[in-house]
């Protein structure tokens, strides 16, 4: 459908939905597979996988699928920078002088980084099976990549809190250090 006009496209659909028998249907127009498919073979790293649902299903869980990737890329981005922030703060600790306060600023620090890591952790799971083509072939893939989904994003949330939280604990320990208390 790449080189035709919309007339040609039109009867093209009309003469397939009209046709009784099977038609095997590649295409990159979205409006025309939504229009016509009743059944989806997805192939995605080397894999052919049918999908049990329509076209419009598929693009959301695609998209969903976009999102767990975004989302991850975030997420090792963060991971990065409390590692880096890790080193810092420990070359700090070394010339800090009273004990008690550090002591703890620290803990409220580590307890953050212990739930940060628990809700990368539980991200990097549902987004590993929001990734994997079989949840998707199953009876209820649909409804429970939804389900992810929707769980991802209130881990994003909490995970964002978490860091802005874990950044005021960061900066109130470094001050602490600056002050050489």
């Amino acid at each position: 459908t790449n080189h035709l006009d919309v007339e040609s496209i039109e009867a093209l659909e009309d003469a397939v939905a009209a046709y009784d028998g099977s038609v095997l249907l590649v295409s990159h127009d979205r409006e025309l597979l939504r229009s016509l498919t009743t059944k989806l073979w997805i192939i995605h790293d080397q894999r052919l996988t049918e999908f049990d649902g329509s076209f419009d299903e598929w693009e959301v869980v695609s998209s969903e699928r976009e999102h767990a990737a975004a989302v991850q890329a975030s997420e090792e981005e963060a991971l990065r920078r409390v590692q880096e922030r890790r080193r810092t703060e420990r070359r700090e600790e070394r010339d800090r002088s009273t004990r008690s306060a550090l002591r703890t600023a620290r803990e409220r620090v580590g307890e953050l980084e212990t739930r940060i890591q628990t809700a990368e952790l539980e991200i990097t799971e549902i987004t590993t099976k929001l990734e994997d083509p079989e949840l998707y072939a199953a009876n209820d893939g649909v409804s429970t990549a939804r389900k992810l989904g929707v769980r991802l994003d209130a881990l994003k949330a909490e995970l964002d809190a978490l860091l802005e939280q874990w950044g005021a604990a960061t900066e109130a320990l470094e001050t602490l250090a600056g002050q050489g208390a």
